[in-house]
């Protein structure tokens, strides 16, 4: 799936705390990565670095989309 990219600010940040959540969560490494991928995607969609967080919802939705 394409987003549109607006802001790309603290995108790594958001990948890296949507993969550590993940990892603790006890979701294997590659799933746990290309869920991550995801969120930090959505986030660039968004002027902000809090505000483009994405929620698990927004995330899971986004990846049976695509």
């Amino acid at each position: 799936m394409l987003v549109v990219i607006i802001f790309l600010i603290a995108v790594g940040d958001t990948f890296n705390g949507i993969l550590a959540m993940q990892l603790a969560k006890g979701i294997k490494l590659k799933e746990a990565i290309q869920f991550a991928s995801a969120g930090a995607s959505i986030s660039t969609e968004h002027l902000g670095a809090q505000t483009g967080i994405p929620t698990q919802e927004k995330i899971e939705a986004f990846l049976n989309n695509t």
